[in-house]
């Protein structure tokens, strides 16, 4: 059972690591999922788009651990370091965040030029 095409799930921290589970599982009901701060693992096969965002003054996980996650996203999907943002980047960057949250799923928004960075950009 498909959810929405505009349900999103988003989580940090542990809830990153929920996301990034349900977009691994063949049952996935969501159109996409936004991991902040935890990455997924290098065998990472999502069913679904996704947008890894993670804090550029991250002090707890280190926001290089992103240059691998590119790799391993399905087609479509995104990775970015938000600047200016820690752990907390959607505290220390709620715009942003949403905003590269909403270019996942909007076309509007990637019109805009708000659309999360691109794998292999």
């Amino acid at each position: 059972m498909r959810a929405d095409d505009a349900a999103v799930l988003i989580g940090h921290d542990w809830g990153a690591m929920t996301a990034n589970a349900v977009a691994h599982r063949d049952d996935n009901p969501y159109a996409a999922v936004v991991p902040m701060s935890v990455c997924p693992c290098r065998n990472f096969d999502a069913r679904s788009l996704v947008a890894y965002l993670h804090g550029a003054d991250d002090g707890c996980m280190r926001s290089r651990f992103t240059d691998h996650v590119r790799e391993v996203l399905p087609a479509g999907s995104a990775a970015a370091v938000v600047a200016g943002a820690g752990h907390f980047l959607h505290l220390d960057r709620p715009d942003e965040v949403n905003a590269r949250s909403l270019a996942l799923v909007s076309s509007d928004a990637r019109d805009q030029g708000v659309a999360p960075d691109r794998p292999g950009s």
